[in-house]
């Protein structure tokens, strides 16, 4: 695992500056803090401080920002429906997204322009510079090595507009169970649900023409959620989805939440059988929907593939998801692809330890997902 700071009791420690939710803009803070009744933990008062007067200063740019090129953003035309990376936490999307991200006709969210979205157009080589002397050389999740313009996820990008977003989950871990439920577009009001698509197309938009008109490439697991939020918002999006044996997604993924909740949280962290529960049920809810909701994908924009046969035979497999998606340039992009594979050496997992509890617990609630996905069932 990547070495990262600790404090006194072992639990990560970061600068502020690598909290995501730094880049909030202003109003959203606010709102999520009045959604919390202002609740944090004592020793957390200087960093919500902190943010407080970033996301204050910040603020005005971002309104500068907004008048600049508003109109222009909004007017932007998606030619090319985004294409989707789909799949739970720890499935691969992340290996897939910075493989296909090598082919130069995609446009994707980095560092910047996610986490410091509101403000990229005006102020990227600044904040490019601040976010890089914060993070670390390799995510501490998993050591794959970080840069400001490695890949990110997009969920940072609209949630610092939005409280309706799974990530505050981890600064806001006493409303955790809210925060899950408002992945799922139908445990959203009206109200929410129509600022969710507002602010989702326009963060797509924003990158958009940010990159030139370029075909926008995102993963963010929550998206596995909300297929059908997708479809109405991009009718011609394309969608890969990338799944992987549910124990060892499991197992990771608690890994993944025990990691986040030290590092983001302003109210303390869950204990450890609230964290396993959480991950088995969303686990379950997220591909219950998913499962439902795939069926309003076109014909012909949706491939599945599992993480092993990816692992085994990347450049065979992405082959495969150009062909079926009707995606053109994979014989131009494919010297990059595998140029990228090659840096990678002989990069391995980290390991977990499956316990009999978990494992029976994963056999009653999750069997049905082993079963669908193709794995054999833990005895």
């Amino acid at each position: 695992m990547a070495q990262i700071k600790k404090d006194k009791n072992g639990n990560p420690k970061y600068s502020i500056n690598g909290n995501y939710i730094t880049g909030c803009r202003f109003d959203n803070w606010i709102r999520l803090l009045w959604q919390n009744k202002f609740r944090v933990k004592p020793s957390c008062i200087w960093k919500v401080v902190y943010i407080t007067v970033v996301s204050l200063v910040m603020f005005i740019p971002a309104m500068i920002e907004k008048l600049i090129y508003g109109k222009r953003i909004k007017k932007t035309e998606i030619k090319n429906g985004p294409v989707f990376i789909l799949g739970h936490w720890r499935s691969g999307t992340t290996y897939l997204l910075n493989v296909m991200s090598k082919d130069e006709q995609f446009a994707y969210f980095d560092a910047v322009t996610t986490f410091t979205h509101n403000n990229f157009l005006l102020m990227g080589k600044l904040t490019r510079n601040i976010i890089g002397k914060s993070m670390p050389d390799k995510r501490p999740m998993d050591d794959i090595k970080y840069t400001t313009y490695v890949p990110q996820e997009e969920l940072y990008a609209y949630g610092s507009q939005i409280p309706e977003c799974i990530i505050h989950m981890s600064a806001f871990p006493n409303m955790a169970d809210y925060y899950r439920d408002m992945a799922f577009t139908k445990n959203m009001s009206e109200k929410q649900y129509s600022r969710f698509k507002r602010v989702y197309t326009g963060i797509i938009k924003k990158l958009t023409f940010a990159k030139g008109g370029k075909t926008v490439l995102v993963k963010s697991p929550d998206n596995t959620c909300h297929v059908d939020a997708l479809c109405e918002m991009f009718a011609n999006g394309k969608y890969i989805h990338i799944y992987r044996n549910p124990y060892k997604v499991i197992v990771s993924t608690i890994g993944l939440f025990k990691t986040m909740f030290p590092m983001f949280s302003l109210q303390g962290f869950p204990d450890d059988e609230y964290v396993e529960n959480y991950i088995v049920d969303l686990y379950g809810m997220l591909y219950d929907q998913y499962l439902k909701d795939k069926e309003r994908i076109p014909e012909g924009n949706l491939i599945e593939i599992s993480y092993e046969e990816f692992v085994k035979a990347p450049v065979d497999t992405l082959k495969n998801v150009y062909e079926t998606l009707g995606i053109e340039g994979f014989d131009e992009a494919k010297p990059k692809f595998e140029e990228y594979i090659e840096s990678l050496g002989d990069y391995k997992t980290n390991k977990f330890e499956l316990s009999d509890e978990l494992k029976n617990k994963i056999n009653t609630k999750l069997g049905r997902f082993v079963d669908h996905f193709g794995y054999e069932r833990l005895q």
